[in-house]
């Protein structure tokens, strides 16, 4: 079948003109730059404006994914394997219902995942195709990852400053430049919302707390992330760099060695992050750092101050999202993962909290399950929870609404469960993707993805995500902790889970009382 475009539109700004294309009511303009490239003098620093173009650019088609390894895991062919990829990758793309600056629309800016390793803003299942037809601007942004977005080189090389965060310093250039010309596009420069998943939802903590960041949205999505409980500090994030050096074979303090490597050599593949690099920290490598520039203090301790407390925050994650890092695909034990779930807890906690919290979701209470649900509090669960509880005690105007994504993936006998990634095509309405049938099934419950998509729409227009489909949702106050969970059905349920939250109380949230 052949898409007939019905019109080009043009849209102004403050860079140049960029030429889309209006298809089925829907306008796009893709690969849109929105800084100067960051090649030749400008790797390894801060964004720059972009100087501009003259006439009008065809924005028609997504521009280069950022540096980044092909990945082994099948899995990701969901997310799409990227022929083209550059360090020119510093472009946005943008769907919207019409291109009139009077239409004054909310926007979501979505940051992708990838462990800040991988990912672009034009994997299908980011689409904002569903979005823009019901009234929302929705935008993707690409930034750059691995080696030239997220090594902190400040201590190894005299004259770089900025470093082990660049892809981040992207993402706030990206803001700056929708906030200048979004109206273009019928967006509402007032009423941007920011969603991030995984990495990207580590990407809105960290602006949260970022100096920087305080006046670039009012509205954020973390969605599936350490929530705030990620931050390196300078010593570790050297380590890393160091560990970096050695695989690209550059000394540390020979710049011009390092701006002649190749840029595909720059690429952070996962046997390097979660080998030697996740030694070297003691954890994992690849993220914000406290350098006292983009963060003057890890963002948790940021936000426990009253930082970004202004902001509207919806949080959240799945109730499984480590079940992919334990079981293949095809539900299968990763090699070389433990099974010792209480190997996983913290000191003197009880695994009986688990045996008996599988067994109230009726799911098999064995050696997999339970270092599934021990590593999913571990890892994203409890901390998105305990940032939420910093948040209601800083007490800032901004209101904070938690979710739980409970439905289970059928895909391998029910095996895949609520993994992490699954929520994506619910959040953008993208549930027919071929990549993506497999794991949702012939049925997904399409009213759970349409009150969880409205739920973002409604809270980039007014801050509060409470629509016609789904039950009151309060914001996130202490004791009573109202949870949206997100499953065939959804509900309203009031501190879902709290024997399992209170035995992560010390290590994640230890202002709450015994």
């Amino acid at each position: 079948m052949t898409t007939v475009l019905t019109a080009s539109p043009v849209v102004r700004t403050t860079t140049g003109d960029v030429r889309g294309r209006r298809d089925a009511g829907i306008e796009t303009y893709l690969g849109v730059p929105y800084a100067a490239p960051p090649v030749g003098p400008l790797r390894y620093r801060k964004p720059r404006r972009h100087p501009g173009w003259e006439g009008v650019r065809p924005a028609v088609a997504f521009g280069d994914a950022p540096v980044q390894p092909v990945f082994d895991d099948p899995s990701q062919k969901r997310y799409g394997v990227f022929e083209e990829t550059s360090e020119d990758c510093l472009a946005l793309n943008v769907w919207t219902p019409a291109a009139d600056p009077a239409a004054r629309l909310p926007v979501i800016v979505f940051l992708h995942g990838g462990g800040y390793i991988g990912g672009s803003g034009s994997v299908p299942v980011y689409g904002g195709g569903v979005h823009a037809r019901e009234g929302v601007v929705w935008v993707t942004v690409n930034h750059r990852l691995g080696g030239p977005g997220f090594m902190y080189l400040d201590e190894l090389f005299p004259g770089l400053e900025g470093t082990g965060h660049l892809g981040i310093w992207d993402q706030m250039r990206a803001l700056e430049w929708l906030r200048e010309n979004v109206a273009g596009f019928g967006g509402d420069p007032d009423r941007i919302a920011v969603a991030g998943s995984s990495a990207g939802a580590l990407s809105v903590a960290a602006m949260l707390a970022a100096p920087a960041g305080q006046d670039l949205f009012r509205r954020g999505l973390i969605l599936s992330s350490r929530a705030g409980h990620a931050t390196l500090d300078t010593e570790e994030a050297t380590a890393v760099a160091r560990v970096f050096l050695d695989d690209i074979g550059v000394a540390p303090g020979d710049l011009d060695a390092l701006m002649a490597v190749p840029a595909q050599r720059l690429a952070l593949h996962p046997r390097l992050v979660f080998g030697p690099m996740r030694a070297a920290a003691g954890r994992y490598p690849v993220g914000a750092v406290v350098d006292g520039d983009l963060l003057t203090a890890p963002v948790i301790d940021a936000i426990r101050g009253g930082a970004g407390g202004h902001v509207d925050v919806v949080a959240g994650t799945t109730t499984e999202e480590s079940r992919g890092d334990v079981l293949d695909e095809y539900g299968e034990p990763r090699p070389g993962v433990s099974l010792d779930a209480a190997a996983r807890l913290p000191p003197c906690a009880d695994l009986g909290i688990y045996h008996r919290s599988l067994a109230a979701q009726g799911l098999p209470v064995d050696d997999a399950e339970l270092t599934i649900a021990v590593a999913s509090d571990d890892v994203m669960v409890q901390p998105t929870l305990a940032l939420a509880a910093a948040r209601a005690r800083a007490g800032g105007s901004g209101a904070t609404y938690v979710y739980r994504f409970g439905w289970r993936s059928p895909n391998a006998g029910g095996r895949t469960g609520a993994h992490h990634g699954l929520p994506n095509p619910f959040l953008t309405g993208q549930l027919q993707l071929s990549g993506w049938r497999t794991w949702l099934g012939p049925n997904p419950p399409l009213d759970t993805a349409d009150a969880f998509r409205r739920a973002a729409q409604a809270f980039a227009a007014t801050g509060d995500p409470n629509h016609g489909q789904l039950p009151r949702w309060d914001p996130y106050t202490l004791p009573r902790r109202p949870t949206l969970w997100l499953g065939e059905d959804v509900t309203v349920v009031d501190d879902p889970q709290r024997e399992r939250r209170e035995l992560w109380a010390p290590v994640y949230d230890p202002q709450e009382s015994p």
